[in-house]
């Protein structure tokens, strides 16, 4: 929103504003900050955000795929993760082998071919 901070001189649509009804890939949540995850959990939750600079929140119908290394598990248990984020996030879980083992070519084939099936499943 131009204007909203210094040096905003044009509007920028935000992510879940281009996303519109399709899906966010959000790499690595395990390395995002405590504030961070609560606000990501108030657009899950709700479904709504307010953009920056925005005075009323906006509607996103955008499904959120998450990925990352950590053991957010482990992380939950030492206060760096939000637990009630961790269980809206996990609706299916979609774990690796250890990837130096497998071929880059296919592990983005199989990952794009279950991120499908989940999306058409309706998860």
């Amino acid at each position: 929103m131009k204007g909203a901070f210094t040096g905003a001189v044009s509007d920028h649509r935000g992510r879940f504003a281009l996303a519109g009804r399709g899906t966010i890939f959000l790499d690595e949540v395990g390395d995002t900050s405590i504030e961070f995850q609560s606000k990501l959990l108030r657009v899950l939750e709700d479904r709504e955000y307010y953009p920056v600079g925005g005075e009323k929140p906006e509607r996103t119908e955008a499904r959120v795929i998450a990925a990352t290394h950590r053991d957010l598990e482990s992380m939950i248990g030492e206060g760096r993760f939000r637990e009630d984020l961790y269980y809206r996030l996990r609706v299916v879980e979609i774990r690796f082998a250890n990837v130096s083992t497998i071929s880059r070519s296919w592990q983005t084939t199989w990952f794009v071919g279950q991120a499908k099936r989940c999306i058409s499943h309706g998860r």
